[in-house]
């Protein structure tokens, strides 16, 4: 058999907490790729030993690391984070020919610093640009930490249009960035899989919001990335103005103290369910029982829920934020309007609304058609493979794949 490259891939988390697309990703390049993962956790008093386990045949160890105050992003944190933890990943630096960040902050500034610590290492580096690290913490860094991180890495592997060209922004002399759309699994995600949620048998329209809400959602000051304080401000609107119309809240911390008192306060309270953070493997059949999905980012990468609800034939209302736009055709797989606006929030709930049921399942098949166009995983794997080849060609390395 042929012999395959040694690729260390280092998250913060793995599988990440929010779904399993950087494993799936990882899959997919397993006959050329001998992946190793190191996941950096933050200790606390209840996780502080180290673990090893193995995924789908992936080994992962975990790496812990002091953030304090917990979660801290501050650079000066984060680097002496770095400095700490560097003994216990020396060896495994030196043992691979890709090394591979799995976001440009807080983790690839930790990969930076082992990197320049371990100042022999040859090897080629890659980062991934997934989102929040790019729209939301690089650009709380000066300009100059900023340059310094992503200039650092031989190429950038990005999830949208979008975070490409506000990284080239960002940085005067970028690396090679590529848009790496990651696929969806159609396996898993189709209109055909079984249903569930509590309104199944509740007419249309039946909207669904997975996005969660900030941990200090009862703090002046949280950061509503998601928008899900502008929905839950619409949603008191839109039930005054509409008789019909059912909402399913999800999501980090979404079953919180505040979101239930909302929901209290509303007119009818029992036009709205309060699931919290789904299983991965539950996302599915809760798409297939809505007819529409919400998605009122502020701050956007390329959703892969409004790329999973589109291939279970579930039209998307999602704003103008990242590459939203990217993946939802307005007017044709679903609504896009203006970030920041309860009243756009609110005239997208009134439109679907007011649409005939069939319009919007139509709607919802072509959506589905023309995702699985768009992002196979094929796809995904065709650009990794340039990415690589380049950042192995940087460094002196080239290799057939």
């Amino acid at each position: 058999p042929k012999k395959r490259i040694p690729h260390l891939f280092i998250n913060s988390g793995y599988p990440p907490l929010r779904g399993y697309h950087s494993h799936r990703a990882i899959l997919q390049l397993q006959d050329i790729l001998e992946t190793r993962v190191i996941s950096i956790r933050a200790i606390t008093l209840k996780r502080f030993v180290s673990r090893k386990y193995s995924i789908d045949g992936i080994d992962v160890e975990e790496i812990y690391i002091p953030v304090v105050p917990f979660m801290n992003k501050n650079l000066p944190f984060i680097r002496y984070a770095a400095l700490f933890s560097y003994p216990k990943i020396k060896k495994k630096l030196k043992e691979a020919l890709i090394i591979e960040s799995g976001s440009l902050y807080p983790t690839g500034e930790i990969v930076r610093r082992w990197m320049e610590l371990g100042e022999e290492l040859s090897c080629a580096k890659i980062a991934d640009a997934i989102g929040d690290d790019v729209k939301v913490d690089l650009p709380k860094l000066s300009a100059v930490d900023r340059e310094k991180i992503i200039n650092f890495y031989n190429c950038i592997l990005s999830n949208s249009k979008d975070m490409s060209e506000q990284l080239k922004r960002m940085s005067t002399k970028h690396p090679l960035i590529l848009e790496a759309y990651r696929g969806v699994d159609f396996d898993k995600f189709n209109k055909n899989v079984v249903a569930k949620g509590p309104f199944l048998n509740k007419p249309f329209p039946r909207f669904l919001y997975l996005g969660g809400f900030p941990t200090l959602i009862e703090n002046l000051g949280a950061e509503d990335v998601k928008g899900g304080m502008y929905l839950l401000e619409a949603w008191k609107i839109f039930e005054r103005i509409s008789k019909y119309g059912f909402l399913i809240i999800g999501g980090p911390n979404g079953d919180c103290k505040y979101v239930k008192e909302w929901r209290e306060s509303l007119l009818y309270p029992e036009r709205v369910s309060i699931v919290g953070r789904l299983k991965a493997e539950e996302i599915p059949n809760y798409l297939n029982g809505v007819d529409i999905v919400v998605i009122p980012s502020l701050s956007e990468g390329l959703p892969n829920l409004a790329n999973e609800a589109q291939a279970c034939a579930i039209p998307v209302l999602g704003t103008d934020a990242g590459g939203i736009p990217e993946t939802v055709e307005h007017l044709k797989t679903g609504l896009i309007v203006k970030k920041k606006s309860v009243q756009e929030l609110l005239k997208g709930l009134l439109w679907f609304s007011s649409r005939n049921e069939y319009e919007i399942k139509n709607m919802g098949e072509y959506s589905s058609q023309r995702i699985k166009k768009l992002y196979p995983w094929s796809r995904y794997r065709e650009t990794a493979i340039k990415g690589y080849k380049y950042a192995l060609s940087k460094r002196g390395i080239n290799i057939n794949f």
